[in-house]
């Protein structure tokens, strides 16, 4: 636990910290005791934060491009702990509100380890998710500033727009011992889609500095009815940008005739493609059982059932961001069992 105390200091004096620590043996049922640590650190006390919003206020409104860099740290999210709100602490969404208005022109900068609520993005020009890049964040994140990179990341889950909206929130909690996993498959994208309840960032969601272009998927007709069977499909990508750049070519696909409620479309493979501006090349990605199959409980199977199936390339998980479609089809039905 965290222990706090407010110390007057004076330029140029030298002052004495004494922290003392007791680790105590936890007891018997132990091998060894538990390893101690301790953590110092220290801000400047500001009590007055209308004050100190006003001070940045003024300050966004004096330069060209303001940067507001804020959001969470190891005091509120760590490991082996959840966080009960997706809200940002303290005022830091009025700070992020409030500078935007004052310069429409404000780049806000979020670190944090998970997702959190942005009632403030339509006032934002520019939002970098920067996450926790370790000691070398600092210069990434000017590297993606000053244009020295291009960005390429893609959200690696779905953003809710508030946490009543996850697909676990009515489920979490519903006993006070046990925990009920109702969501099923429809965890992440594949809950938000199925309702079409569009959340604030889809997973696969992300901006580049220069565009894309997909055209030519070609998906063979028929999967073999076999659990040894795949099928090479393939996409042309070009850089139709300014830069050059990385995009990440999503495969979803999309069961079109299941027995069961299936996700309406579920990634099945990816592939990431460094191109130079004006560079044009095709992207071939294999699919396989897993892209065809879902687990039968009344079989006690692996199941891929014969129908039509679509093949679904996407810039992310958003319907928007669809880009080509083809289908195929499985003639006989197979199971098949293990991993």
């Amino acid at each position: 636990m965290e222990r706090h105390a407010v110390v007057e200091a004076q330029e140029g004096q030298e002052y004495n910290l004494e922290i003392l620590m007791t680790n105590e043996k936890p007891g018997t049922r132990f091998e060894r005791p538990s390893a101690g640590g301790v953590r110092l650190g220290g801000q400047v006390v500001r009590d007055d934060e209308d004050t100190s919003i006003a001070d940045a206020v003024e300050l966004a409104k004096s330069v060209d491009i303001p940067i507001l860099l804020t959001g969470l740290s190891s005091d509120y999210e760590y490991e082996a702990s959840d966080r009960a709100s997706l809200v940002l602490p303290r005022r830091e969404n009025e700070l992020i509100q409030r500078v935007c208005e004052a310069n429409p022109d404000t780049v806000v900068i979020i670190q944090a380890g998970m997702p959190i609520e942005m009632p403030w993005l339509e006032s934002v020009n520019t939002l970098v998710y920067a996450w926790y890049g370790g000691q070398e964040a600092g210069r990434a994140i000017a590297d993606v500033l000053w244009g020295a990179t291009s960005p390429s990341g893609r959200l690696s889950l779905t953003f809710p727009k508030r946490l009543q909206d996850t697909p676990a929130f009515l489920n979490f909690g519903k006993t006070d011992r046990g925990i009920v996993y109702g969501e099923g498959v429809f965890v992440g994208y594949r809950y938000y889609e199925k309702l079409d309840c569009p959340p604030l960032f889809y997973f696969g969601y992300g901006l580049s500095y220069t565009r894309f272009k997909y055209s030519n998927l070609s998906v063979p007709a028929v999967f073999p009815s076999s659990a040894l069977g795949t099928i090479g499909v393939s996409v042309d990508l070009e850089n139709i940008g300014p830069c050059m750049g990385s995009e990440v070519v999503q495969i979803y696909v999309s069961d079109l005739a299941c027995s069961v409620q299936r996700p309406r479309k579920e990634l099945k493979a990816f592939d990431k493609v460094s191109l130079d501006k004006g560079e044009k090349t095709t992207c071939k990605i294999v699919l396989d059982k897993y892209a065809v199959s879902f687990w039968s409980e009344e079989d006690e199977q692996w199941k891929a059932e014969a129908g039509e199936f679509a093949v679904i390339v996407a810039t992310s998980a958003d319907p928007r961001d669809e880009q080509l479609q083809a289908v195929f089809r499985i003639e006989r039905g197979f199971t098949w069992g293990g991993v």
